[in-house]
């Protein structure tokens, strides 16, 4: 019977059994000495790399704002997440485009650029430098978009840098990629859209092709870096090197011209010459007073009207008086 053991009955009396005046038989102490927690965590054998695949949570919105949690281990010094890098840009035509705003922008790598429903685009840069270097320049030089003047400030939400994008960039990732021979494999711009366009949030700003190699502009470089990783996993792209191309944004700001006033206008003075200064007089253009006073005598007599020969210019007269034969 499974109660009785060595010929006894199971004692079911107070005080029996392995549990005697609170102690713990000794032998169960020791069994239960040597009981083990299984670990069930997952470990990493031979020391293996990370993925060269970023997770799903870099891949998550375009714009990595507050609130995202920093992912994977870095080698280089941690990037600070809460930095001020992203601007607000506003005041666009219709007409504006990716490729219109990304040819004003300049001063630095960029991370992701974005453009808003409200006429309004985001731009974020990878350095806060560039960013308020920028920023600055924008109050000094006035930007215009097709005859729009830009409105550029500190965005209300900052762009949080997570530490795997944050080291993609500094080994070259950029948000622009080059394919080499790429027409040579027959590829097309709308075949590279149509291959990209289940990517959430990329937005591919350009496609140009130049000594048989695509250059394609998209708009993040965390979109950059998941097109990539697809290209390369498809047939079609197979034997072509993928890689990152430099932004385009990534140059020094233009330096600044002192703005030159306008030198003020002297008033033209010009002299009048006057042949006669009592002609100023003279108000009425009349010169019949003039001429009467040069047609008189010196002495004033009337009777020596016919012995005075007037020689000379109107105004200069000279009175000669003849004498007569009988007076001798």
């Amino acid at each position: 019977m499974p109660w009785r053991q060595n010929g006894v009955g199971f004692n079911l009396a107070p005080g029996s059994g392995p549990l005697r005046n609170g102690q713990h038989d000794a032998r169960q102490a020791s069994a239960g000495a040597q009981l083990k927690v299984l670990d069930f965590s997952r470990q990493v054998s031979f020391g293996a790399a990370q993925s060269t695949v970023p997770d799903e949570g870099a891949f998550g919105d375009a714009e990595s704002f507050d609130g995202e949690g920093v992912h994977g281990n870095s080698t280089h010094p941690v990037q600070p997440a809460h930095e001020q890098r992203t601007l607000y840009l506003s005041g666009f035509s219709e007409r504006t485009t990716l490729r219109d705003l990304i040819s004003v922008v300049k001063g630095g790598k960029l991370l992701s650029v974005n453009l808003r429903p409200e006429r309004s685009a985001t731009v974020t840069f990878l350095d806060k430098n560039a960013a308020s270097s920028f920023l600055a320049w924008t109050k000094r030089h006035d930007i215009y978009l097709h005859s729009k003047r830009i409105e550029v400030k500190w965005a209300d939400h900052q762009y949080r840098l997570n530490n795997h994008i944050h080291n993609k960039v500094i080994n070259g990732a950029t948000r622009n990629i080059l394919v080499h021979d790429a027409v040579s494999r027959g590829l097309t711009e709308s075949q590279i859209r149509e291959d990209m366009e289940h990517i959430h949030n990329l937005v591919i700003i350009d496609v140009g092709f130049r000594n048989g190699d695509a250059y394609i502009a998209t708009n993040a470089v965390h979109n950059a870096l998941f097109a990539r990783t697809c290209m390369m996993s498809r047939t079609k792209y197979k034997g072509c090197k993928i890689e990152f191309l430099r932004d385009e944004c990534d140059i020094p700001l233009p330096a600044g011209t002192a703005k030159s006033k306008a030198p003020v206008p002297r008033l033209a003075t010009t002299k009048a010459h006057v042949a006669n200064r009592f002609g100023l007089l003279n108000i009425d253009g009349s010169d019949e007073e003039s001429d009467e006073e040069n047609r008189l005598p010196v002495n004033g007599s009337s009777e020596d009207e016919s012995n005075t020969l007037d020689l000379g210019p109107r105004h200069i007269g000279v009175s000669l008086n003849f004498l007569d034969g009988d007076d001798e």
